[in-house]
């Protein structure tokens, strides 16, 4: 549940938060996480029940904000037949869906470099002056109550960071992105 995984040391993605779990561990080869002994490659990831597993690679398609899912629903092992291509594990995050309680929620996420220490091992790709700027509203209520409802969120992330390349300079690295649910 979001109460839940709203107070877990993680990433602010729905993919991160199941690798606080006793058989999963974080591979550094590239693929997504490692589950009971396979590899990220043969996890199967859903949004609300809809296959978003990439294809070629077998990692995640489609991403959705930490703040867009109610809940996250993990199955490892032994599953039904409708998984066949799964090895490793399978996630479901569920998103917010309307109710005939009208509700909102406003958030952010501030991060900056001055918030954080400096690497003891200098890296070949240095980064200074980094900030990320998360933040979003998410609303839902009835349209015709006990009949239709809705759910709509933005999320617009900012990410930006100043990067030295030994040799060749220093650049900035800018990220914009407009998130709808």
């Amino acid at each position: 549940d979001a109460k839940d995984f709203d107070a877990l040391p993680g990433e602010r993605d729905y993919k991160s938060l199941i690798t606080i779990l006793p058989h999963v561990n974080t591979s550094y080869n590239g693929d997504p996480v490692n589950v009971g002994g396979s590899t990220g490659l043969e996890n199967m990831y859903f949004i609300d029940g809809v296959n978003v597993t990439e294809p070629l690679l077998g990692s995640t398609g489609t991403s959705i904000p930490y703040n867009f899912v109610r809940a996250v629903e993990v199955k490892v092992g032994g599953y039904e037949a409708q998984y066949g291509k799964a090895l490793g594990a399978v996630v479901n995050a569920v998103t917010y869906s309307g109710t005939n309680d009208l509700e909102a929620n406003v958030f952010a996420f501030v991060t900056h470099s001055a918030l954080s220490a400096r690497p003891k091992a200098a890296p070949s790709l240095r980064e200074d002056n980094s900030s990320n700027y998360d933040v979003g509203a998410r609303v839902s209520g009835p349209l015709l109550r006990d009949r239709l409802w809705y759910s709509a969120a933005y999320n617009p992330l900012i990410d930006r960071a100043d990067k030295e390349i030994p040799g060749h300079g220093l650049f900035t690295d800018r990220r914009t992105a407009h998130l709808f649910a």
